[in-house]
């Protein structure tokens, strides 16, 4: 009898091995937070658990199949060219975004990395899925609330800013404005003072709105500022702002209070006291307007005449009463029926528009 012995120890050591190592590397995969797939002659030929979830197959369902069974239809041609591609040696991109389909005829959006590799001796490709669905809907509700929130920017009145404090108080103007012709414009620069910073602080330590008004140095302007803080798990750590030019609203206002208050005073006045009462009417009227002179004219029964019955001047300023007598009212053709109307006349000549019957080129009206 003859026999022969074969040492075949360490075969079966690196058989062990291979086995060992195979299922350590199965494990690895099944534990991966992505989808991972191998595929080889077009077909699938493993697949981890999470690829499972994701596609609502199993296994079995997907084995053997077209790797194209879990690729939706809009993206078959582009994987499918890229895979040929990869195989025969160029190069597509390793890393792009594609949609699957799911057992349950969803869409899901998937951040796609792929990679050649040997597998079982032979050309296969690997591929690992990260499901990105939740992220792009979240993006483009992202971008349809900075859309909206421009649109708003864009069309609000007020400016809008942020206040944050680091190592200083800083201000944040939010969207476009259009540049301010001086610094007294820019209702940015005309608020960063001692006050804003006293309001920041007391909005962040009362974590509720402030409101003030304040005027620039130029005294032209009159800003409403209201802020808001902004709350991050419950901490205020900076503070949202606004603020309106409202000095032709407050001027309206203080104008209504002087208005009322003539119309009181001459309701009450005696016969004797009407022309007093009359005169210190324009002399309120005319320092809230800042002007030179303000007039009262009475017309004619038939208004074909008027004179200057009552007249303010500012200090410095000449009278003119005694010339604006018996003037007749055909001059002013132009002018009188918008009087009459209620309506605002601005002449920025009035030498042109006491010799001419027609209206300055440049005359603004404007009806209340």
């Amino acid at each position: 009898m003859v026999g022969v012995a074969t040492d075949i120890t360490e075969q079966k050591r690196q058989a062990r091995r291979h086995k060992e190592g195979r299922q350590l590397y199965r494990t690895l995969l099944d534990q991966s937070p992505n989808g991972v797939i191998i595929i080889q002659d077009g077909e699938i030929q493993f697949v981890n658990e999470r690829l499972c979830e994701l596609t609502g197959q199993s296994t079995t369902e997907l084995l053997g199949h077209s790797f194209t069974k879990i690729i939706a239809p809009d993206y078959h041609d582009l994987v499918k060219s890229r895979y040929r591609k990869r195989l025969a040696g160029e190069q597509p991109p390793n890393n792009y975004e594609i949609e699957i389909t799911t057992a349950d005829d969803q869409c899901r959006v998937i951040d796609l990395h792929v990679s050649k590799i040997q597998y079982e001796g032979q050309p296969a490709v690997l591929a690992t899925l990260n499901d990105v669905t939740e992220i792009r809907q979240h993006e483009r509700q992202l971008e349809s609330i900075k859309q909206e929130y421009e649109s708003v920017v864009e069309h609000v009145e007020e400016t809008l800013f942020l206040l944050e404090d680091e190592a200083g108080l800083t201000v944040k103007q939010l969207g476009d404005s259009a540049a301010a012709a001086d610094e007294s414009d820019d209702p940015l620069a005309a608020i960063s003072d001692t006050r804003l910073e006293e309001a920041y602080h007391d909005c962040i330590e009362r974590n509720e709105k402030v409101t003030y008004t304040t005027a620039d140095e130029s005294g032209r302007h009159t800003w409403e500022v209201m802020l808001t803080p902004i709350a991050i798990e419950g901490t205020v750590d900076r503070v949202a702002g606004t603020v309106r030019n409202v000095t032709e609203e407050q001027r309206r206002e203080g104008l209504q209070e002087i208005i009322i208050d003539i119309s009181s005073g001459l309701i009450d006045a005696s016969k004797e006291e009407v022309d007093s009462r009359i005169e210190t009417a324009l002399e309120r009227i005319g320092e809230y307007e800042e002007a030179d002179r303000s007039y009262v004219f009475e017309f004619s029964a038939d208004g074909s005449v008027m004179d200057n019955t009552h007249e303010w001047c500012a200090p410095g300023v000449d009278s003119q009463r005694s010339e604006l007598q018996d003037l007749d009212t055909g001059d002013f053709s132009w002018f009188i029926p918008k009087v009459l109307d209620q309506e605002t006349v601005t002449v920025p000549d009035a030498d042109s528009f006491l010799r001419g019957h027609t209206p300055p080129a440049n005359a603004a009206v404007r009806r209340h």
